[in-house]
């Protein structure tokens, strides 16, 4: 009896060290290479496939912290309560030119107005500086940006200060669309946990929409079911 008791025991410690590593190793059944994965994310010179869907991730994550900078090689930026606002120095997009004396290459990719994600804004000798800091696209700040919007005009603006115009009227109203879908999928989500069946098929309908909505992001052609 007590050996099949530290049977149980050593049985159960097994399936608690699996369950706690099965995040950072891959056994090879597994249908998801994980340490393929993790040697791409781990690579210096590699693009992350689905980078664009990480940055799309960030934004929503952080709604309210966008900066805009006016000109390709202009170091200070305007955020939602400062207008002088500028990258970390230590950071790979600090608009500084290298030792050769051409721009960084950050700066290479630009050639107007730029928007960027940071997850933090500190003052540093009595500069603000913003922290960890990511190059966005317009759709990224339009889809994603603002922890509020109103109409003024018959056009979208996000807290207050960041105002969004399409191109075409058809552009438009697929943005309102898709930024109701964004904001309603939590509410739908929580309600289809009591088994709601009208919320379980907003969800169905959400999931459908958010997949063609990420293929788009990764400029990949959309299931056709």
């Amino acid at each position: 009896q007590e050996e099949q008791e530290e049977e149980r025991e050593q049985e159960a410690i097994a399936t608690h060290q699996d369950s706690a590593g099965a995040i950072f190793e891959a056994e090879d059944s597994t249908p998801l290479d994980y340490r393929e994965w993790l040697d791409e994310m781990r690579s210096g010179d590699k693009e992350i496939q689905d980078e664009k869907l990480l940055i799309a991730l960030l934004c929503a994550a952080y709604p309210a912290n966008f900066a805009y900078r006016g000109k390709p090689k202009a170091r200070r930026h305007c955020t939602s309560s400062a207008s002088n606002a500028v990258i970390q120095k230590g950071s790979v997009n600090y608009p500084m030119a290298n030792l050769e004396g051409t721009a960084s290459d950050p700066l290479e990719q630009l050639d107007g107005p730029s928007w960027w994600l940071y997850s933090d804004k500190r003052m540093f000798n009595g500069k603000l500086s913003l922290i960890d800091t990511t190059l966005l696209s317009p759709w990224d700040v339009a889809l994603f940006g603002g922890l509020r919007s109103r109409m003024v005009d018959g056009k979208l603006e996000l807290d207050n200060w960041i105002n969004v115009e399409a191109e075409e009227p058809a552009q438009e109203q697929m943005l309102f669309k898709l930024r109701e879908e964004l904001r309603q999928a939590p509410v739908w989500l929580s309600i289809a946990t009591s088994w709601d069946k009208v919320a379980a098929a907003a969800m169905h309908r959400s999931k459908a929409l958010f997949g063609v909505l990420g293929s788009v992001l990764l400029e990949k052609e959309p299931d056709s079911e």
